[in-house]
């Protein structure tokens, strides 16, 4: 017979067993507010947008009395969140379609059982368009299409090379860049996402590419050879230009074939046209390095130097803005009204500026806060700027009144940029 003693030990023990083993068993439940991993909530909540349509994707809730998961939206100025759609218990993605451009979106989801919601997961937020952007990071070796707030990834492209200047052939949806370590030319294909190389250019260092969708060539700067290549849509060179000591940079004025062509060494702007033939020069320059073509009406801006001037397509000089610049390295265009913005580098950490200019050279904006800004593209729907800060592996997209957000999707050196409208 066992003792009452005996008894009371095995209670004594087994009770907190049992207790303890239940209470480590029910923090095996995803939606437990005090689970770990989970904190209670739905986890893996990601967004992104393509035009008029915002995608969202999360991470399944392995549970068997899942009713579906409740989709929530609320718009930037709204305090309250507002169910917009209950999906299916198996679902673990939802297409928003009932958007506007431009509005800021943010969203979370709960979980549905027979009896109960789940807490809400961590939100995300987004701001769709009509553009998207596609970016060479470097390092990584891949090239990104990113969201038309810059904010979020679309998808990431790895390619066997180190994806420097790109640029796109608007009839046959090819993606261009140059491969800046090992000299080449490649090709993706942004219907298929095939790539190819395609040219090699005999351990030069191919600074810069443009293309001339009007005649379908494709204009590259070979700094180390001291050459401008010109290539077909073939991926075959037609034209190699020589007789450059130090070429920093070329643009293309698509409406009549023209290059511009930098070339620092000399000390020189020179124009190439469509006949491979240099037309014009601007000389008695002291260190020009940059160049960027007003595709309207053929007008371009150099810096040379310290100094930021503009010139007619006939490289006569209309003014020059040598004050307010410290070490500018990069500058665009905007055709639609002119404006000029500028890059300027400063050493110290966050320190570096981008300033605009309007067509008559007067300064409209001044912005702060960028580590190594390395390139900047204009964005044709609000006239603002995308600026690629590659010391900090990040991309900003700044508005036409110079606001933007600190914070970026972080990438290993991001370089090349080109935007989709």
């Amino acid at each position: 017979m066992i003792s009452r003693r005996l008894i009371f030990f095995l209670i004594f023990i087994l009770i907190p067993f049992w207790y303890f083993s239940c209470v480590e068993r029910d923090r095996s439940n995803p939606l437990d507010p005090k689970n770990p991993d989970t904190e209670g909530k739905p986890k893996g909540l990601k967004i992104y947008s393509e035009l008029d349509k915002v995608f969202l994707s999360w991470k399944p809730v392995e549970l068997s009395d899942i009713v579906g998961y409740q989709i929530y939206r609320r718009e930037a100025l709204d305090e309250d969140f507002i169910p917009i759609h209950m999906t299916t218990e198996d679902s673990t993605s939802y297409v928003d379609q009932n958007i506007q451009f431009e509005k800021k979106y943010i969203y979370r989801i709960t979980v549905f059982g027979e009896d109960f919601e789940s807490a809400p997961s961590d939100s995300v937020s987004i701001i769709p368009g009509p553009t998207s952007f596609w970016l060479g990071d470097v390092y990584s070796r891949q090239i990104i299409k990113l969201t038309h707030d810059c904010a979020h990834e679309i998808l990431r492209i790895s390619v066997d090379g180190y994806p420097w200047s790109i640029g796109l052939d608007e009839k046959t949806n090819n993606l261009w860049f140059t491969d800046i370590f090992m000299s080449r030319l490649m090709r993706l294909n942004l219907d298929n996402f095939d790539y190819s190389f395609v040219s090699d250019f005999s351990a030069g260092q191919l600074i810069k590419l443009k293309i001339d969708n009007t005649r379908d060539k494709i204009w590259i700067a070979d700094s180390r050879n001291g050459t401008v290549e010109v290539v077909n849509m073939a991926g075959s060179r037609v034209q190699q230009i020589t007789g450059f000591s130090n070429i920093r940079d070329l643009d293309v004025f698509e409406r009549n074939g023209v290059c511009w062509v930098v070339d620092s060494g000399n000390k020189n702007v020179i124009s190439i046209n469509s006949n491979y033939s240099i037309t014009e020069e601007v000389a008695n320059l002291q260190a020009p390095s940059d160049i960027a073509i007003n595709q309207n009406t053929g007008h371009f801006w150099i810096i040379d130097n310290l100094t930021v001037s503009k010139y007619d397509n006939n490289g006569t000089e209309y003014f020059s803005i040598d004050s307010m610049l410290t070490n500018p390295i990069e500058l665009v265009v905007d055709p639609h009204d002119g404006k000029c913005w500028v890059l300027d580098w400063l050493s110290d950490a966050n320190n570096s500026k981008l300033f605009c200019f309007n067509e008559s050279g007067n300064k409209i904006l001044e912005v702060s806060g960028f580590t190594y800004p390395e390139n900047v593209i204009v964005n044709p729907h609000d006239h603002g700027c995308v600026v690629v800060d590659s010391g900090s592996g990040k991309i900003f997209k700044v508005s036409s009144t110079g606001e933007f957000d600190n914070e970026s999707l972080l990438f290993d050196y991001p370089y090349g940029l080109i935007v989709i409208y």
